[in-house]
């Protein structure tokens, strides 16, 4: 699915990769919110942020 990069979306990613603090993702259904979570989590192990032995089920 693409996903299209809203400043809502870029400002939750900013927060999450910027403290350490919870984010809780809520919305109707098949607004995007676990695509939004896998991509961010695909992105921060890229980043070498998430360690690569943490298991992910989507992989």
């Amino acid at each position: 699915m693409q996903m299209q990069q809203t400043a809502k979306l870029e400002m939750a990613a900013r927060f999450i990769n910027s403290t350490n603090s919870h984010l809780f993702v809520t919305g109707k259904a098949d607004t995007g919110k676990t695509t939004f979570l896998r991509k961010l989590a695909t992105e921060n192990r890229i980043e070498g942020r998430i360690p690569g032995d943490i298991p992910c089920s989507w992989h």
